[in-house]
């Protein structure tokens, strides 16, 4: 091989190393940057999707379709602070309305109510379980209706009088 061949060969040899180091480079940081990302997105609370708010008063059968909040707030039927955010869960026996109960700060739920059961955490400290679970088999029931997303511009409830800032 001719000293010019050999000149030109180590030139193609290092103009290709520099470009797949570019190259890696390149690939390089868009993982950090895809992985730096992750978990960065909209927080979403309670606030952010329609339910429907139901009354457990004694006879009431009031509802209304509003931003989930913590509640119990008033009943616009009967006056008792009895309303509360809903979502219908499917179980192995059937399709049940789950009542929510919001911590009031975080819009976390910190309460779950199956039907005409009692109210019981929404995760179980000792075991970790949700609460959400068919009152005949104990098995964790699923979503029966779709995320419904609040509309731009609904009013959120009023915080309950103690709760607002001066």
């Amino acid at each position: 091989m001719s000293d010019e061949a050999r000149k030109q060969l180590i030139r193609v040899g290092l103009l290709a190393g520099i470009i797949v180091l570019l190259v890696g480079s390149v690939i390089w940081n868009m993982r950090v940057r895809a992985t730096q990302n992750l978990g960065q997105g909209k927080t979403q609370s309670a606030a952010d999707f329609m339910v429907t708010w139901r009354c457990l008063g004694p006879g009431c059968d009031s509802t209304e379709d509003a931003p989930g909040a913590p509640g119990p707030r008033t009943c616009p039927k009967c006056g008792k602070q009895e309303f509360y955010s809903t979502v219908r869960f499917t179980g192995d026996s059937g399709t049940y309305v789950v009542y929510f109960n919001y911590d009031p700060k975080t819009f976390r739920p910190t309460q779950v109510k199956v039907a005409d059961g009692p109210w019981v955490p929404y995760v179980d400290a000792a075991s970790g379980n949700f609460g959400i679970v068919d009152p005949k088999s104990g098995r964790i029931m699923n979503p029966a209706e779709g995320v419904r997303p609040a509309k731009q511009g609904d009013p959120q409830p009023e915080p309950p009088p103690d709760d607002q800032q001066p």
